[in-house]
C-alpha cells in the first residue's frame, strides 16, 4: 500500500508539474500572440508612414521640378525684357528716356535678387524663344524689315 501511495503522490506531483507547465505555456502563448498583434500593428503603422514619406518625397520632387521650370521661365522673361529694352532704345533714340531709365533700373534691381546660377544663365546667350519673340515683335513693328 505504501508503494501505491508513493506512486499516487508521484503521479499527483507529475500532474501538478504538468498543470504548472501547461499554465506557463498558455501564458507564454498569450504573450506571444499579444506581441504578434503589436508587431503587426507596428508593421502597418510603418507601412503607412512609408507611404506618406513616399508621397511627401514625390510632392517635393514635383515642387522642385516646378521651381526649376519657374526659374528657367524667369530667366527667359528677363532676357526677353532686356531684348525688348534694347530694341526700344534702338527705335526711340531720344524719346521716352525717363521710361527707359526706369526700366533699366528695375532690371538691375531684379538682378540683385537672383542667385549666382540665375545670373550666370542670364549672362549666357539668349534662349531661342527670346530671339524668336523679338523677331516677331520687329516684324510686327517694321513689317518684316
Amino acid at each position: 500500500r505504501a508503494k501505491q501511495e508513493k506512486l499516487k503522490k508521484k503521479a499527483e506531483d507529475s500532474r501538478q508539474k504538468a498543470e504548472t507547465s501547461r499554465k506557463a505555456a498558455e501564458k507564454a502563448r498569450a504573450e506571444a500572440q499579444e506581441s504578434a498583434k503589436e508587431a503587426e500593428s507596428s508593421r502597418k503603422d510603418a507601412e503607412q508612414k512609408e507611404k506618406e514619406a513616399i508621397a511627401s518625397r514625390e510632392a517635393a520632387e514635383t515642387s522642385a521640378q516646378e521651381l526649376e521650370v519657374a526659374k528657367d521661365k524667369t530667366i527667359l522673361d528677363f532676357q526677353l525684357a532686356e531684348e525688348a529694352l534694347s530694341y526700344a532704345k534702338e527705335v526711340n533714340e531720344h524719346a521716352c528716356l525717363g521710361m527707359i531709365w526706369w526700366i533699366e533700373r528695375s532690371l538691375e534691381e531684379a538682378k540683385k535678387t537672383m542667385s549666382p546660377v540665375q545670373k550666370k544663365k542670364l549672362e549666357g546667350k539668349p534662349h531661342n524663344s527670346v530671339r524668336k519673340s523679338m523677331s516677331a515683335v520687329r516684324n510686327l513693328v517694321f513689317g518684316g524689315m
